[in-house]
């Protein structure tokens, strides 16, 4: 534990951990307020997977559409 202190300490170690912060917050971000899917109705390990995979799915189709060039 005191090594990987040490490394995320530096100056070298820091930055994958800054970039890390700025990637993977916002998607959690949009699921959760702007498609206002913060909840997870399902019970158990494999429905609340499905439902959470559905609501990635939502987000990468609606990511797509914003996106997707106009012909």
């Amino acid at each position: 534990m005191q090594w990987m202190g040490r490394t995320a300490d530096s100056a070298r170690g820091r930055h994958p951990y800054n970039t890390r912060l700025g990637t993977a917050g916002p998607p959690f971000a949009l699921i959760g307020s702007t498609l206002r899917l913060d909840r997870l109705t399902l019970r158990g390990k494999m429905k609340v997977n499905a439902q959470w995979l559905m609501y990635c799915m939502a987000d990468n189709v609606g990511k797509l559409n914003r996106y997707a060039e106009s012909e």
